[in-house]
């Protein structure tokens, strides 16, 4: 039996958005798991990781539509010691020099320095300046920003 694709999205239409149309065209088994955007988004999307990380399985790959739940999942999965695979769709890392920019920072150095962690950008150039800024070196896949692709 192979691995599952457990998808964490937020929005309710997503049976009409491209990325669940494309999981669905080519792989046939996928977990929905939708965060209900509310007042607290917080809240909401970190029930979201706890629950993708609770139901993933050793070989299964969550995909989250949020960057930072991607994360989330990353530090989730190692606490609860279920080493499954994430993919960060479009990581969107603010230039700021807060200091829970520089935490948030740190979270996100570690995880994409994970070869569980894989991540998509939106440009070859938005990879370079986030190697730069977290002082890494890793590959990503540029997934353009859609925003309807009809």
């Amino acid at each position: 039996m192979g691995h599952r694709i457990i998808l964490l999205f937020e929005r309710k239409d997503v049976q009409e958005h491209f990325l669940y149309e494309g999981l669905v065209k080519y792989h046939s088994r996928i977990l929905l798991i939708k965060n209900e955007k509310n007042d607290a988004a917080f809240s909401s999307w970190l029930k979201g990781s706890i629950e993708a990380v609770w139901k993933a399985k050793k070989n299964d790959v969550i995909m989250s539509w949020f960057d930072v739940q991607a994360i989330r999942c990353y530090w989730l999965s190692l606490f609860l010691c279920k080493p499954c695979k994430i993919v960060a769709i479009n990581i969107l890392l603010k230039e700021k020099s807060t200091f829970k920019n520089k935490i948030v920072s740190a979270l996100y150095r570690k995880a994409l320095g994970s070869n569980r962690v894989s991540a998509t950008i939106a440009s070859r150039e938005m990879g370079e300046r986030l190697n730069r800024k977290l002082g890494i070196r890793k590959s990503y896949t540029v997934l353009r920003d859609v925003y309807s692709y009809r």
